[in-house]
């Protein structure tokens, strides 16, 4: 093994720039198109129930009580087909990459509702 390739090669990389952003410091520029966190519009859902039928991992669940949906965010793999079949754009999938925060009271909303108050059964 010759050990000088290597070693001139860690000294170039000393005087370069990071491949990678600082993130959260710098947030990364998404491109258009792209789609990320979900924002359900709970006024404009009839209930239709297309968003169910067409979501590929069943992640999405119709309440018969509530008479709404819930989107379990753990198997989404945010393909977009409910919103596409979404006759009233009551699902929208937003340009937005951080699904986590470092506090638990900014959780994800739905239009000003936090998600865990959408009433699981």
């Amino acid at each position: 093994m010759k050990i000088i390739p290597i070693l001139t090669t860690a000294v170039k990389s000393l005087f370069r720039r990071p491949f990678t952003n600082r993130y959260p410091k710098k947030k990364a520029i998404m491109h258009p198109g792209y789609r990320g966190r979900h924002d359900y519009y709970i006024d404009k859902c009839i209930g239709c129930q297309a968003c169910v039928r067409a979501c590929p991992t069943k992640t999405i669940h119709w309440h018969e009580k509530t008479r709404k949906v819930t989107i379990d965010l753990d198997g989404c793999i945010f393909c977009g087909m409910c919103e596409e079949v979404c006759p009233v754009n009551a699902i929208k999938l937003k340009e937005v990459i951080e699904p986590a925060t470092y506090k638990r009271g900014k959780n994800w909303k739905i239009k000003g509702k936090k998600l865990a108050e959408q009433g699981n059964p």
